[in-house]
């Protein structure tokens, strides 16, 4: 495939692909993001809605993780809510939360 531009579409080790997703409550749709191909194909995905609280999330095996990523979950309340998920590509990612 090729972009308008000529440039290569595709992953590449030069580029970073990220993915948004709103899953209106994780805890119905975690089967669902664990077989989304599109979303495994990203170097980093975040997850918006999630409706988890932190009691849901404080194990570092909960049933959110996802096998190659690392996570990271800002729980509020039901119908807000992030989760970032960065596959280890070597590089640094730089992580910060607040209450919203």
């Amino acid at each position: 495939n090729k972009a308008i531009n000529a440039n290569v579409i595709g992953k590449r080790c030069d580029q970073i692909m990220i993915a948004f997703l709103n899953v209106q409550n994780f805890k119905h749709h975690i089967e669902d993001v664990k077989k989304h191909h599109l979303l495994h194909d990203q170097n980093l995905f975040v997850l918006s809605e999630t409706w988890l609280s932190d009691v849901q999330t404080c194990h570092e095996n909960n049933q959110f993780q996802l096998q190659n990523y690392e996570s990271y979950f800002c729980n509020a309340a039901n119908g807000k809510g992030l989760a970032v998920y960065t596959y280890d590509t070597g590089r640094n990612v730089v992580t910060g939360t607040s209450r919203f």
